[in-house]
């Protein structure tokens, strides 16, 4: 016992080294494609390594980096099942890429210059790439549309900006030219005794986003009026939070994460969340409300996806008690044990009992006999491979009037005093007291002899072929 924890520990230590360089592996390499079942493992891997990067210009060139992938990505799925799946990730990794730029800008000046240009010019690329694409654009128009509108907002944004102007004149790397304006003492401020209130200062007209980059105004948010978001023309301490506008909008009990997660400003309604890199597990804390009545009350994964809500598969190794799920799928007055005796997983319909050690059969099939049925147990007549095909073994059966009920005017002795399991017919050999059992058959004739044995004149093989002179009489 002392040298086992050692080794867990060792072997941890291990799996935990061997994790570290595969997920190094796929975030340098990048090895898979959208569309690849290992993707996301791979996709997971880049965004740890991002989030690693500590230095925002450094974090801003890696998702340029991988930006510059997910466009390869799509070129190279272009007609294949996993061209959607492409864009995708093309349009997350166009979110992460222009906030990483945007915050590297804003924190280190100096790289705006080198990174708007090297952004933009993919963008530029990228709009080309989606003019070729006509297919994609008709199969899922709702995310090829939100990804061309992303690029164009984006596109512009930085064409309008002045890294972006003067990028086909200034090569990458070169550093602005201060203002002409900057250290000129004839326009400085000078102190004053008595400080103002604020102004507001508005924006000519045409000139919005055009230093929006700290916060990229994209589809929607480009099209309002900077009022909506500024009022009185007060820019300072305006608010990023998705929430602090949206407030307003929020469904009740809606999932009280940052809109962003599922959102994006192109479409409010294209909502799509990634519950891989989330991690996210919970499935109740926002599908709740989503479950019919009755439902299951385990997690939604259990038998959900989230790529298809309606496909739906529950893994039922190991589940035993099947009438927590399917107590209401059973027809009233069913068999009260479990589904599992009877059904199978793969087919419901598909129905086979085990009866073996099975005794009581009315339990289960009391509703199937007839009236004035035999009341012993079904398993004296039936058996469990053929319902109809019914023997009885009348061994030592002697009561045979409590299953064959004798018609009217019937000899009211025991069905074996004429008859036998073989054979209904009655076996007349030996028996010469005919009017025991026949004296109602007597017709009420003035010519026909009453009182006399039948077998005098019948016989039993046929009762119409009567001897009249009396030597007919054969009880054979």
């Amino acid at each position: 016992m002392r040298k086992f924890f050692p080794r867990v520990a060792f072997l941890t230590v291990l799996l935990v080294i061997f994790g570290g360089v595969l997920l190094l592996f796929l975030s340098q390499l990048r090895p898979f494609r959208p569309g690849n079942m290992i993707f996301p493992v791979q996709y997971l891997a880049e965004r740890q390594r991002a989030a690693l990067t500590f230095s925002s210009v450094g974090r801003a060139y890696y998702e340029l980096a991988l930006l510059e992938r997910r466009i390869d990505d799509l070129i190279l799925e272009k007609e294949t099942p996993h061209t959607a799946s492409a864009l995708h990730y093309l349009d997350l990794a166009l979110t992460d890429a222009s906030e990483r730029v945007a915050r590297a800008t804003i924190a280190t000046p100096e790289s705006q210059l080198d990174l708007h240009t090297r952004l933009l010019l993919m963008l530029q690329y990228l709009q080309a790439t989606l003019l070729t694409m006509e297919n994609l654009s008709q199969e899922n128009p709702e995310i090829f549309q939100t990804v061309q509108a992303k690029v164009d907002t984006l596109a512009f944004l930085l064409a309008s900006s002045p890294a972006g102007a003067n990028n086909s004149e200034s090569p990458a790397g070169a550093e602005s030219l201060p203002s002409s304006k900057e250290n000129d003492p004839a326009i400085s401020p000078t102190p004053s005794d008595t400080l103002l209130d604020p102004l507001g200062v508005p924006f000519p007209p045409g000139s919005e986003g055009a230093e929006h980059l700290f916060y990229p105004l994209l589809g929607q948010h480009a099209v309002i009026e900077c009022a909506a978001c500024h009022p009185n023309e007060q820019y300072a301490g305006t608010a990023t939070a998705c929430i602090a506008c949206h407030q307003a909008v929020l469904p009740v009990n809606h999932f009280v994460g940052d809109c962003a997660i599922c959102h994006t400003p192109v479409s409010w309604q294209e909502a799509t969340f990634d519950h891989a890199l989330y991690g996210a597990n919970d499935c109740l804390s926002c599908h709740s409300s989503d479950a019919p009545a009755n439902h299951y009350a385990g997690q939604c994964s259990n038998c959900h996806t989230t790529t298809n809500w309606t496909d739906v598969s529950f893994d039922h190794t190991g589940q035993t008690d099947c009438a927590t799920c399917h107590g209401d799928e059973a027809p009233a007055n069913h068999y009260a044990g479990q589904c599992s005796n009877c059904h199978t997983t793969t087919n419901w319909a598909d129905v086979s009992f085990d009866h073996t050690g099975q005794t009581d059969c009315a339990a289960c099939h009391s509703d199937e006999t007839p009236s004035n049925h035999y009341a012993g147990q079904c398993s004296s007549c039936h058996n469990t491979r053929n319902w109809a095909d019914a023997t009885f073994d009348h061994s030592g059966q002697t009561d045979c009037t409590s299953c064959h009920n004798p018609p009217a005017n019937h000899y009211d002795g025991q069905c074996s005093s004429c008859h036998s399991t073989n054979n209904w017919n009655f076996d007349h050999s030996g028996n010469a007291d005919c009017l025991s059992c026949h004296a109602d058959d007597e017709p009420n004739e003035d010519d026909h002899p009453h009182g006399e044995q039948c077998s005098n004149c019948h016989n039993t093989s046929d009762w119409d072929d009567a001897d009249d002179d009396g030597g007919g009489g054969d009880d054979d």
